[in-house]
């Protein structure tokens, strides 16, 4: 009995420790990709200029009452 209980103890910590290793395996992929995220929204946002083509007319006067 008493080797079975060993071996039993031995397969739970196996078991466990296998199971930390996925854990920890996660962590690391979720803080890379945090690390890239934050890294692309560290950069100062790009310039805008519409194309002219896309702009409307000039805008009117209002009339006098």
């Amino acid at each position: 009995m008493e080797i079975t209980k060993l071996k039993n103890g031995q397969t739970d910590i196996h078991d466990r420790l296998h199971q930390a290793i996925d854990e920890l395996h996660k962590d690391v992929t979720r803080v890379e990709i945090w690390a890239m995220a934050l890294g692309s929204f560290s950069q100062p946002v790009p310039d805008y200029r519409p194309d002219e083509k896309f702009r409307l007319g000039k805008p009117s006067k209002s009339v006098p009452k």
